[in-house]
């Protein structure tokens, strides 16, 4: 069956995109979005945000990337932040940016392409008191920057219910609400919304004096557009950033990050319904070693899959691991594509495709050496295809034998093997070519944790 111009040129599949490191990435179905980050800028010899109004969009079926520009309020150039998607919208909250750590809270619609900043409203008395908040007076600004008034004048401003800036936390959604925990930036004692948790200073001398890491759990409700800071029950986690967290049903589980001079591998859970945390939970047998800037995805209800992290004897990883929830036990398992990577994203698609992108491949800490950012998709298994797509790939592959018989196929099959063939086409009648240098923003990025 031939492909016709129209139909290659009725899209422009990518083969080639930017590293990046400190990005965002989220699954919806079959395609993973990708946002943000920074990497190296070698006409400049520094590190460089990637451009903010861009996204880009990783096709797992026929593997190939596109572009696609935003519009609206669009976010400044961020690392080190956190993305989920709820009701079509994916939801960007805080990070590292040219001014340093932020606060601010974001949403691009999936749909028109637009962003729009969110303002938190006033959380009712009920709210508050229903998640153990309590009030307090602060004037934040989008810099991040807190003026404390202890008067108590309730003359409050919308700004003032932002949690505190923060990069390099963890975040996931339950129902209609995100939760993040964790992360590191500037204390939080004088924010309303930091009366729960703990804060832990970094080290004098080492420029991070006036920043460390909390293990501060917020709530921001997507239907009344409320943050809260509730308290929970249960032993918490020890202050951290740079961990990972991976949900299941009504649980959340958080494993390893860095607390101080430690990088953790230690387990903990918090049930979303009772806010109540478990305590670390210690599993016999095999377990992964203490890791910082690692993934942990939900590859189903049951199981969770780790891949890579800094060690704690600062070596980029390769390994990768099973979380069974029920039996609390980690497996190591072997992948057929095993590469470092740290502070890299996974994402799981609909059909149990893990994939993994971007990172770093060699000691993100040695500012000696040119840091290793590689571009490439890792797409890795834990479980096997479905019988249909094993079907459709091979029937591809074998395309000159099959392709007579597509047009009998179901139409939704036919049009699946008709682009697999346009995609193949085009990657093999024109190299791979590199993209313009994004005009992306100068600044120090915070790869720090």
């Amino acid at each position: 069956m031939e492909t016709t111009d129209t139909e290659k040129e009725a899209f422009y599949p990518i083969f080639n995109v930017y590293s990046r490191v400190g990005h965002v990435c989220a699954s919806v179905q079959n395609n993973v979005i990708v946002w943000g980050g920074y990497r190296n800028d070698p006409d400049i010899f520094a590190e460089k945000y990637l451009p903010s109004t861009k996204i880009n969009v990783y096709h797992t079926d026929h593997r190939y990337w596109t572009a696609h520009e935003t519009t609206g309020y669009i976010p400044p150039g961020t690392s080190g932040a956190c993305a989920v998607i709820i009701d079509h919208k994916l939801y960007v909250f805080a990070g590292h940016t040219r001014n340093g750590n932020t606060n601010c809270l974001y949403y691009l619609d999936l749909t028109t392409l637009c962003w729009t900043n969110l303002t938190p409203t006033l959380a009712t008395d009920d709210e508050n008191e229903e998640q153990g908040v309590h009030k307090g007076d602060i004037n934040v600004n989008h810099k991040g920057d807190f003026n404390v008034d202890h008067k108590g004048d309730n003359n409050k401003k919308e700004e003032q219910l932002w949690p505190s800036p923060r990069d390099k936390f963890t975040m996931w959604s339950y129902k209609h609400r995100l939760y993040c925990f964790g992360g590191f930036g500037p204390n939080f004692t004088c924010d309303n919304l930091g009366v729960h948790g703990q804060f832990v200073y970094g080290e004098e001398g080492n420029g991070l004096s006036h920043r460390g890491w909390n293990n501060q759990l917020l709530v921001y409700d997507t239907i009344t557009n409320t943050w809260t800071n509730p308290a929970c029950k249960g032993t918490a986690p020890l202050p951290r950033a740079a961990h990972a967290a991976a949900r299941s049903r009504g649980q959340v589980y958080i494993f390893g990050g860095r607390h101080r001079n430690r990088r953790m591998n230690d387990l903990h859970c918090l049930d979303l319904d009772s806010l109540t945390w478990s305590g670390e939970l210690f599993v016999d047998g095999a377990c992964p070693c203490g890791r910082s800037w690692h993934t942990l995805t939900a590859a189903s209800d049951d199981v969770a899959f780790l891949y890579g992290g800094y060690s704690e004897e600062g070596v980029p990883l390769d390994d990768a691991w099973q979380l069974h929830y029920v039996s609390r036990q980690w497996t190591q398992v072997t992948v057929r594509e095993r590469r470092p990577r740290l502070w890299h994203t996974c994402a799981c698609t609909s059909d149990g495709d893990l994939l993994v992108f971007g990172g770093c491949e060699n000691d993100i800490l040695n500012y000696e050496e040119w840091s290793i950012q590689p571009n490439d998709v890792l797409s890795l298994r834990i479980q096997p295809a479905r019988l249909q797509r094993l079907c459709l790939e091979t029937a591809s592959i074998y395309k000159e034998v099959t392709s007579q018989s597509w047009e009998i196929l179901p139409k939704h099959l036919c049009e699946w093997l008709v682009r697999r063939q346009t995609i193949e086409e085009l990657r093999s009648g024109r190299e791979a070519e590199p993209n313009p240098v994004p005009h992306g923003a100068h600044g120090q990025t915070c790869a720090i944790s």
